[in-house]
């Protein structure tokens, strides 16, 4: 049995309804019966908004309230502001603006160092030689073939040259030199004749 001269109370739940409109989120409650200096708003520290009241009711008794809400992250509270009318508490918590946040970019590759690079460009060069089609090998024996046919070819006509010489010599021999020897052997004996000759002459006059 409660004491004397001590209230009794009743709890009472309010009816809740929770809204947005032109940026703030609206919490009204229904409250009716409750006049406005028997409800009061606060804010703790820990951003919950605590909204509580009681009054008189019957047969010595007390009615009251209490509700404890989530404060939006992007509300400030200093700017919450409560107004009570026909029974109804409306509080009203203005929301900021949230930043949209940028997708995550991702980052450039980072260019090969200059060795790497040159040693790429080295690798591309070096490919295309190492890829050299068919036709183009064909072609390169076909060249040498070739060469080495030319090379014979002016083996044969080098030998037929030398064999028109060894021709062309004894008839050199016979057409220029055996003339001048004859000629020579001539000379020679004219001259030893007249020798002969003025050393007769000589031996008659004595």
């Amino acid at each position: 049995m409660a004491p004397k001269n001590q209230p009794t109370y009743e709890d009472f739940e309010p009816l809740v309804e929770a809204s947005e409109e032109d940026g703030c989120s609206i919490l009204s409650l229904h409250v009716p019966g409750f006049r406005r200096e028997q409800i009061r708003v606060q804010v703790s520290s820990t951003r919950k908004l605590r909204i509580s009241g009681e009054r008189p009711y019957q047969n010595k008794t007390w009615q009251r309230f209490h509700k404890e809400f989530e404060i939006p992250s992007n509300c400030t509270t200093s700017n919450i502001t409560a107004k009570y009318k026909d029974g109804i508490l409306h509080v009203r918590q203005p929301l900021q603006p949230q930043d949209v946040s940028e997708p995550p970019r991702t980052a450039a590759p980072n260019p090969p160092p200059p060795q790497q690079q040159q040693q790429n460009g080295q690798q591309q060069a070096e490919e295309p030689e190492k890829k050299s089609s068919p036709a183009a090998n064909g072609k390169a024996e076909a060249k040498s073939n070739r060469e080495r046919e030319g090379s014979t070819c002016n083996g044969d006509k080098i030998s037929g040259r030398a064999g028109r010489l060894k021709e062309v010599a004894p008839g050199l021999l016979g057409k220029f030199i055996l003339p001048v020897l004859a000629a020579v052997l001539l000379f020679l004996l004219a001259k030893r004749l007249d020798q002969n000759m003025a050393g007769g002459a000589g031996e008659s006059r004595l």
